[in-house]
């Protein structure tokens, strides 16, 4: 491994502990015990997945529903390789069946979403995030995160609780990757010279 190597692997984990660090500064925690639940992997995933949905037009009906399509057949995809879902991901074949959007789960996706004004079902989070994390690691991370107020839950009946963020998880992911980006565009100039 190279100096390179090194500090590379050192400007990211000096941007994620700044991620954490931003996180839990913004929460409402102030018992270790509760902060240290924000410092976790899951935490990190659904505020990177909170920040990529703020970056597109999922007011657009046609666009979301050609990211569940993609998603969608990613999981088809996915579903025909059992090596590769079993061996390398750890996953079974009905976790991968649960992350598929059905044609009534996406028509409720779209309804949520314009009825809470950007939110997203808590269901449908955890079927996007069904290759990293379990269903009910998901809905636990919303949890935290409603609890430390970084987002809001809310129940509009008929089984949806809507997620809403207030923008700190995604203003926060959005600092960390200018970090890294900048940290490592800094290594390379520096190699350069």
């Amino acid at each position: 491994m190279s100096n390179l190597d090194l500090s590379t692997l050192e400007i990211i984990r000096k941007s994620r502990l700044g991620f954490f660090d931003d996180i839990c500064a913004a929460s409402s925690f102030t018992d270790r015990v509760d902060v240290a639940k924000l410092r976790s992997d899951p935490v990190l995933y659904v505020s990177e997945f909170l920040y990529m949905i703020s970056q597109f037009d999922f007011s657009d009906r046609e666009f979301f529903s050609l990211f569940v399509e993609n998603h969608n057949a990613y999981l088809v995809d996915l579903a025909s390789d059992e090596e590769k879902y079993k061996s390398r991901l750890g996953l079974t074949r009905e976790r991968i069946e649960f992350g598929r959007f059905t044609e009534g789960a996406l028509r409720k996706s779209l309804a949520n979403f314009k009825l809470s004004e950007g939110g997203l079902d808590q269901s449908d989070l955890s079927r996007f995030m069904t290759t990293v994390l379990a269903p009910e690691t998901t809905r636990r991370t919303v949890k935290t995160l409603e609890e430390a107020q970084l987002v809001d839950r809310v129940n509009y009946g008929f089984g949806s609780i809507v997620i809403r963020s207030k923008g700190i998880l995604e203003q926060a992911v959005e600092t960390y990757l200018v970090n890294v980006r900048q940290g490592i565009l800094g290594l390379t100039e520096s190699a350069a010279a």
